[in-house]
């Protein structure tokens, strides 16, 4: 059964931005760091010290912004920047004890958000989710592959989420893309 009024491009590209803006504003409220910090945070727990210039890629920003950033995480005592021994010119961005000892985000209160929709729903927003990820990964405008979130990662099938980092699709996406096999 198709609806009376099909949806075209605009109303859908109008809807998944107010979505993602409400999302983002829950999040910013729910969380005690700033939805930035968190992010940053997010990533170097699961992928460990990372050298700044891999971190500017993952996250996609300015430099002089990820700097900003960093600055305020450090005066926090949530990581450490040190010399790249490998660039002297470069840093290595650590997650530091503190950080570690902060409470999880298991996703409680993010998982709220989606209540409203049955596990049938929410499978069928995953796969179309995976399918735009996909696309964005591909188009020149977007920076093309390789790019921003989930570098690499595969499909959105039974093995990942589509967000997945490297080959098997498996991780949030905010992760090291892997050369070759596992």
């Amino acid at each position: 059964m198709s609806p009376a009024n099909p949806a075209n491009n605009a109303e859908l590209a109008g809807l998944f931005r107010l979505a993602s803006r409400l999302m983002a504003r829950a999040s910013h409220r729910r969380d005690s760091a700033h939805h930035a910090q968190h992010l940053v945070l997010s990533i170097l727990l699961e992928n460990g010290p990372l050298p700044q210039g891999e971190l500017l890629e993952i996250l996609d920003v300015r430099s002089s912004s990820l700097s900003e950033l960093l600055r305020k995480l450090e005066d926090r005592g949530l990581i450490l920047r040190e010399r790249n021994p490998e660039d002297r010119r470069g840093f290595i961005i650590s997650p530091t004890d503190q950080a570690r000892g902060l409470a999880p985000d298991d996703g409680g209160e993010a998982d709220s958000q989606f209540d409203c929709l049955d596990q049938a729903e929410r499978d069928q927003l995953r796969t179309i989710l995976g399918k735009l990820v996909a696309s964005l990964r591909e188009d020149p405008a977007t920076g093309g592959p390789g790019r921003g979130f989930g570098r690499g990662g595969r499909g959105n099938g039974p093995g990942g989420n589509g967000f997945g980092k490297g080959r098997g699709g498996r991780g949030n996406g905010f992760g090291r893309g892997r050369r070759g096999g596992r």
